[in-house]
């Protein structure tokens, strides 16, 4: 086989493209781009609480979000990004540490 499956699959698959990358048999920005598309695929905002009219979010963008109430609902919210549990980072059985970890790791060789 010439390169890295189109489509990974398993986490055989993933390390096959990280070894890949490693050894230079594949473009480095290619798998890169792969397990940071893992990572931001891993995040989904949830609502976090009720806001009062003048109450400031938690948090700064883009980890935290108001939601402005409009007529059709009244109330103002704020959501808050989070890791999705059933992911397919963590199906996959990699860690958001273990993925940024790959990440710099490739940015180094």
């Amino acid at each position: 086989m010439n390169g890295i499956p189109r489509i990974l699959q398993t986490r055989a698959d993933f390390d096959f493209a990280l070894n890949s990358a490693i050894a230079g048999e594949v473009d480095k920005q290619l798998v890169i781009s792969i397990f940071v598309g893992l990572i931001e695929s891993s995040k989904k905002y949830v609502f976090d609480r009720a806001l009062t009219a003048d109450e400031l979010p938690d948090g700064d963008s883009p980890i935290y979000y108001v939601i402005e109430p409009t007529d059709t609902d009244l109330v103002r919210r704020q959501i808050k990004l989070v890791t999705d549990k059933s992911s397919r980072l963590l199906a996959l059985g990699y860690s958001i540490s273990e993925v940024n970890a790959i990440i710099k790791e490739l940015e180094g060789v």
